[in-house]
């Protein structure tokens, strides 16, 4: 599937934090195993408010809802719900 597009960093980054708070640091630890090299360097200088590949958090989410979701779509609509309270929360 090709995606297109733009996201905000800090949308990466909510997605991320969502491994983290809901399966702690050996979750997150099992999601980065799972990344590209090439990926794992572009998140460690993922900054909030620039813009990135859409194709980044489509990976990640797809690989999250692989490891932990038992490939449900619902989960990945979990992982948008916590995003955007996630980014609201930051936001203001």
């Amino acid at each position: 599937m090709k995606t297109t597009g733009k996201v905000r960093g800090e949308t990466i980054e909510a997605t991320l934090n969502f491994v983290k708070e809901t399966y702690g640091k050996k979750g997150l630890e099992n999601l980065y195993k799972h990344l590209s090299e090439r990926t794992i360097k572009l998140l460690k200088q993922m900054i909030g408010l620039a813009f990135y590949d859409y194709e980044i958090l489509f990976t990640i989410t797809k690989l999250i809802c692989d490891l932990f979701g038992q490939k449900a779509p619902v989960f990945a609509r979990e992982i948008g719900k916590y995003s955007a309270k996630y980014g609201f929360k930051t936001f203001f």
